[in-house]
């Protein structure tokens, strides 16, 4: 059914409404398998390196915040030329992706995938205008997996 062996990491709390955390949560049920592993974290972390050794494709997916609640954008993501860390909540993709190419000599193709949220306050489910766009977000983030 997958093209390739994918790691996918949605970010962020899920105690706030509009956040990467609940795609995640969502993708879980429709794409997890022996070929993609879905996982929603609250940060990223260092032992996420050691699960980028085995993936041909890495999609992380976040929250923005905007002027425009509900865009959706994606970008590639490179390792950083000069990854430093001195505690585990200043890792960010390309530190992650750069220890990766340290440890194990490669590093997958990565994409970030945001969507610009509205209400980041405590609760429960999507504002109305981010819950319009999420299927989409994640239409966009199977699609860009099974290429």
């Amino acid at each position: 059914m997958f093209m390739r062996k994918s790691l996918i990491i949605g970010i962020g709390n899920p105690l706030r409404r509009d956040d990467g955390w609940h795609v995640a949560q969502q993708l879980q049920d429709e794409l997890s398998s022996d070929e993609v592993e879905v996982m929603a974290a609250h940060q990223l972390l260092p032992e996420f390196v050691e699960k980028l050794r085995d993936v041909e494709c890495a999609i992380f997916i976040d929250a923005q915040v905007g002027d425009r609640p509900g865009e959706i954008s994606q970008r590639k993501v490179e390792p950083s030329d000069n990854p430093s860390v001195s505690f585990s909540h200043d890792f960010d993709i390309p530190t992650l992706l750069a220890f990766a190419k340290t440890l194990y000599g490669r590093v997958p193709e990565a994409h970030l995938f945001t969507i610009t949220g509205e209400d980041f306050s405590t609760g429960e489910g999507f504002s109305e205008v981010v819950s319009k766009r999420v299927d989409e977000l994640r239409q966009m983030i199977i699609g860009f997996i099974r290429q």
